[in-house]
């Protein structure tokens, strides 16, 4: 049993045992707690200059810690440590080896190969995590390793890559040479079929997480293209405007998504029948710390800290973990005792140590 399961269980429990001292929320919007992240840093201005952003869209992190971003105004990929000092970047207009159309998402393999997402020129680009061109793969079509709009990106621990074909309403498997391995996915709103896929993650069991916008809706495969289950992330019962454009998963197999008409990061509750239930959830709309002009893009790091890319105030953002607090509200109630357990077995969970065998 995962962590995330086994915390809520202990809440589930002292729900049904009884009201007591201590809330968690499952209200229109509900959240289990609402302070696991908090504001960190930032960096970033509009500009053409190293450090500088023109609509940036995407992020990624490498197992080192090192940021990726894609400044996609600049038609060019930013590298940065994780504090945002600038450390080389890659890219130039056009549709040659190592330069870019109309980008979309990006990743980072195990090994440091990173991967973009071209999409006006409807193809993959693979480079060293210098920014050195080592593969490239797709043409525009409905075919086999084909694309009508390729947006997004992911690869897991094999090196497999994941691409989104959203004008075809599909998901497309590769090897890390760009061989095609597998197509899955058609055109519809049921179990296992898409609207407008977005966006793609995969955790480290190798399950797949595809946001399917269209649908409102978070979906969950096999790496084989099987169907596993759906949550709906569409937040109507609070009166907000959701456009869910991005998704990350954690070491801890957390999903963050950024929202970009509500101009906030959600945490959705992914077990079944959790529609609409937030474990965590921040931002606003502005221009102060933590406050968000239409996020883009968001990643997740090896130490839990999540980046966000503020596009529309041309910056990045990062946040890092906090210990939970948990909130007050009307629903379930769990008695006092269970409280303080969850909360250690998150904080815990966080401690160097705790994932060894």
């Amino acid at each position: 049993m995962s962590l995330r399961y086994l915390v809520c269980l202990l809440l589930l429990v002292g729900g049904m045992i009884g009201p007591g001292a201590a809330n968690v929320v499952m209200t229109n919007l509900p959240i289990i707690s609402q302070t696991g992240h908090a504001y960190a840093a930032q960096w970033g201005s509009p500009g053409t200059q190293n450090g500088q952003f023109d609509t940036p869209g995407a992020v990624a992190a490498d197992a080192t810690g090192n940021v990726y971003v894609v400044d996609a105004g600049n038609h060019r990929i930013q590298k940065f440590t994780s504090s945002g000092a600038f450390i080389t970047s890659w890219g130039s207009r056009g549709s040659g080896e190592g330069q870019f159309n109309d980008m979309g998402g990006i990743a980072v393999g195990g090994n440091g190969t990173v991967y973009v997402v071209d999409s006006g020129n409807y193809r993959i680009q693979a480079f060293t995590s210098s920014g050195d061109f080592i593969n490239t793969w797709g043409t525009r079509g409905s075919g086999a390793g084909q694309y009508l709009e390729v947006s997004d990106v992911a690869v897991d621990e094999t090196g497999r890559v994941y691409a989104v074909d959203s004008g075809n309403r599909r998901v497309q498997t590769f090897d890390a040479d760009g061989d095609l391995v597998a197509t899955w996915g058609t055109p519809g709103s049921g179990p296992g079929e898409l609207t407008s896929p977005k966006a793609i993650a995969v955790d480290r069991t190798g399950t797949l997480y595809v946001i399917d916008s269209g649908a409102a809706r978070i979906k969950l495969f096999m790496s084989s293209g099987e169907f596993i289950s759906q949550v709906m992330v569409d937040g109507t019962n609070g009166g907000l405007s959701f456009n869910p454009v991005d998704i990350a998963v954690d070491g801890d197999e957390m999903v963050y998504v950024a929202d970009r008409d509500s101009d906030r990061v959600f945490v959705p509750a992914i077990w079944p029948g959790a529609n609409n239930s937030y474990m965590e959830m921040w931002g606003s709309s502005g221009t102060g710390n933590g406050a968000f002009r239409e996020p883009t893009g968001i990643a997740a790091d090896s130490r839990g800290s999540i980046y966000v890319v503020d596009s529309g105030n041309n910056r990045i953002q990062r946040f890092d973990v906090v210990p939970p607090t948990p909130t007050r509200g009307s629903g379930i109630e769990a008695p006092f005792v269970l409280l303080p357990i969850a909360v250690a077995l998150l904080v815990a969970h966080r401690l160097p140590g705790w994932h060894k065998k």
